[in-house]
């Protein structure tokens, strides 16, 4: 078993534990908290609904060890739940997270999404390397090879980036919390700009879903690409998409991310 699925196994609807080696700078990679989080959610509602979106606000940064949750659930209407839980540590709220749950509905509308970026095949592109103590631990974790824009830190005058993650361990049939993680395993789209290192985090994300995980393994490729909207006075909206290995979109993500270059 991965450490990641380690994490979740052991996480309850009151609380978990963070292995260390999954830091971001002074924090805990932020897609491991989101998935502990979720997991902690799932478990509080006997019977949950499909997730339809979810957002976390990153309130300060989180410690490897023991952290709690609080789950509250607001309201539960005839289609769509909604729940709210405050993840803590030494009492402190570190990170919020709102949760809507969704049944299908027929409806006469539909919209479908465009055509997947073309990227070369996973083992035609730049693997992103991993170089102990230089760049995150967390990547340690993940295969990411880059297929779209530039490495981190080229000083690019573009943002947007893409290519392909995997979970670096073998893990088991994906679902909602290897997502979280393989989204948010990607660094920020502005990363390319910058030209040397810098502090970088988020402030808020949110994740809508829109396809089902299941359809591969956190091992499999992933199928990633990211926008940058617009940066400025320090703050930058980042918008994504992921989709599984044939193309299918799986989750588009959006974040606002603090920017201290």
């Amino acid at each position: 078993m991965s450490e990641f699925e380690t994490m979740l196994s052991g996480c309850s609807a009151n609380s978990a534990t963070i292995l260390p080696g999954w830091g971001q700078g002074r924090a805990t990679f932020g897609g491991l908290v989101a998935a502990l989080m979720y997991r902690a959610v799932s478990l509080s509602v006997p019977a949950p609904r499909p997730l339809r979106s979810l957002t976390i606000s990153f309130v300060a940064p989180v410690a490897p060890g023991n952290i709690a949750f609080d789950v509250q659930l607001l309201r539960v209407g005839k289609s769509a739940s909604q729940l709210l839980c405050l993840a803590k540590q030494d009492d402190q709220t570190v990170a919020v997270m709102q949760v809507s749950q969704g049944d299908a509905r027929d409806s006469t509308i539909s919209v479908e999404p465009t055509a997947a970026a073309t990227f070369a095949a996973p083992e035609q592109c730049v693997a992103l390397p991993f170089a102990q103590g230089i760049t995150p631990d967390f990547t340690g974790h993940f295969n990411m090879h880059w297929a779209k824009g530039s490495l981190p830190f080229c000083g690019s005058p573009e943002a947007d980036i893409g290519g392909w993650i995997r979970f670096k361990d073998e893990v088991g049939v994906a679902n909602i919390e290897h997502l979280l993680a393989l989204v948010d395993g990607w660094p920020p789209a502005v990363l390319p700009m910058f030209k040397r290192p810098a502090p970088i985090s988020s402030l808020s994300w949110t994740l809508e879903l829109y396809g089902d995980p299941s359809v591969q393994k956190g091992s499999d490729w992933w199928h990633y690409l990211a926008r940058t909207d617009i940066a400025q006075e320090g703050y930058a909206g980042i918008g994504a998409e992921m989709r599984d290995a044939h193309g299918n979109l799986v989750a588009i993500s959006r974040q606002t991310v603090s920017i201290f270059a």
